[in-house]
């Protein structure tokens, strides 16, 4: 039986590899995988919105950007580290109880869209992340098996927290739920040296994250802090939240998941699995808190993604008890035909939708509100705008040193990408921090050698900007050059429109000294 499974994890990871690799070269990158694109231009100990494993993980699978202008090598990251998280998850399960929960566990990770999807095919802090923190799951069910002896369990734990850490701060939840976890049940780990080394560790691998803040005056806090709205219900938000969290882990996942917690509350005396009572409080109280932050500030649905995959061990023994004759229990072949289905009708609607379902009444916001297009039709708009462009420069119209512009991180991240980099030019940020992020900081690299004089500005419907009234001062004219139609399926789904902008007079945002 043994080596039943261990043939079958074999044959779930290279099929989820074939699975993602199709998905990640057949279509474009979305709106925050460019961005993340611009982290790995430059490297850092940390930037505006995330620590920097993302960066790098890009820089490695581009061969140091030398494969970045093919959008999978740019994603090939998500999916080598969700290979190795699904392995991961695997050994965890089957260290704290069998080989068969183990494998449910692989596929309940499979199953959940935030595990398969957003992590796996997207490049993402999250990507990196689920490596890091699915192998520190690994270790803490080694670690507790070994009765507290192994030192090796001990600083290997505290190196991959930090890493999870440097992928993106969530990854501060690990340790939240050991400190419980010593306080309710190991209050005699405080007397070893071990878990203070294993500290230690983490601090050591994450001091970059923590020096770079430091020294930019906690730039990201500031600004999530000035997001806040006051103590004031935001119904709506909330429940995006709630609905988010279970499409993205997949709602059949999240149903098994809770009758699980139910059953593990009610029996947690007689459980003999610390690893269980241990995943328990990493994810529950990254979930409450979430959910607490919901109610009063706009959040994410995939940021406790990291937490039900936290509670995927204790979802995968309880399942493994249930239906012993069936080594897949039927909910987990659900739940992963589930998966299945929305990733074939996802993709095929990015790609073949006739049209869009958005805005079409004006050509202006042509597409708006349609979230297929953030990952299509940039490669065709890139096409012509390019060769106008090419063509603006031939006949003398506009400099060759012209840049392009553009006041907002999105969609400046895909203009960068899809436009501005193949012509061998850079996006320049003329706006508000908030509404730059990262882009402030590339103003600095961009510019320490060079100035704006002349500049482009692309403007996609679906995204529309009064381009002369958001640069107004900031040029000497803005002349409107040319309007380019995207189609899809044989019809209209959003126009690019094209500007020209002479003779900058206005002041780039602030260059922040890099670190």
């Amino acid at each position: 039986m043994v080596r039943t499974y261990k043939k079958a994890i074999l044959l779930l990871i290279i099929f989820g590899i074939l699975i993602r690799c199709l998905v990640a070269s057949g279509i474009e990158l979305g709106n925050d995988e460019v961005y993340y694109w611009t982290y790995s231009q430059y490297l850092q100990w940390n930037y505006f919105d995330h620590p920097p494993l993302v960066a790098i993980l890009i820089r490695l699978t581009t061969f140091n950007l030398t494969l970045q202008n093919v959008e999978f090598f740019v994603r090939l990251g998500s999916i080598i580290c969700s290979a190795f998280a699904t392995y991961f998850i695997y050994k965890a399960v089957s260290t704290t109880d069998t080989e068969r929960a183990g494998f449910i566990a692989a596929l309940l990770y499979n199953a959940s869209f935030y595990g398969s999807i957003i992590t796996g095919v997207f490049i993402l802090p999250d990507s990196p992340q689920m490596f890091f923190w699915t192998a520190s799951l690994l270790v803490l069910s080694k670690l507790i098996r070994s009765t507290n002896r192994n030192v090796a369990h001990w600083a290997l734990f505290g190196a991959l927290a930090g890493l999870t850490i440097m992928s993106k701060i969530h990854g501060v939840f690990i340790w939240t739920g050991l400190f419980l976890y010593v306080v309710f049940y190991k209050r005699e780990w405080l007397r070893s040296w071990k878990i203070y080394l294993s500290a230690a560790m983490t601090f050591l691998v994450s001091f970059p994250f923590l020096l770079w803040n430091f020294q930019n005056h906690f730039i990201t806090y500031q600004y999530h802090s000035s997001r806040l709205e006051g103590i004031q219900f935001k119904a709506d938000n909330f429940f995006r939240e709630i609905f988010g969290e279970i499409f993205y882990n997949n709602p059949i996942n999240v149903f098994f998941t809770l009758i699980a917690l139910s059953w593990f509350l009610a029996n947690a005396k007689n459980l003999k699995k610390d690893f269980l009572r241990i995943s328990v409080l990493i994810a529950v109280p990254m979930i409450l808190l979430l959910l607490f932050l919901a109610m009063f500030n706009d959040t994410l649905p995939h940021w406790t993604g990291p937490a039900y995959v936290t509670l995927i061990p204790l979802t995968a023994i309880y399942l493994s008890k249930t239906k012993i004759r069936k080594n897949i229990p039927t909910a987990v072949k659900y739940a992963l035909a589930f998966t299945f289905l929305v990733v074939i009708v996802g993709a095929t609607a990015i790609k073949f939708y006739p049209g869009t379902p958005g805005k079409k009444k004006s050509n202006f916001k042509y597409g708006e509100g349609d979230v297929t297009l953030d990952m299509y039709g940039w490669n065709q708009a890139a096409k012509k705008i390019d060769s106008f462009i090419i063509a603006d420069e031939a006949s003398g119209i506009m400099s060759s040193d012209a840049e392009f512009v553009s006041n907002k991180w999105f969609p400046a991240a895909h203009i960068d990408y899809y436009i501005a980099r193949p012509l061998h030019k850079f996006v320049i940020g003329i706006g508000g921090m908030n509404d730059l992020h990262h882009f402030e900081w590339l103003n600095g690299y961009r510019l320490k050698d060079r100035s704006l004089n002349d500049a482009y500005c692309v403007v996609p419907s679906n995204y529309a900007s009064d381009i002369r009234t958001t640069y107004a001062g900031k040029f000497q004219s803005i002349d409107s050059a040319t309007v380019f139609p995207v189609y899809r399926g044989h019809k209209i789904c959003k126009y690019f429109f094209l500007y020209r902008m002479k003779n900058f007079l206005g002041v780039v945002p602030e260059v922040r000294q890099n670190h």
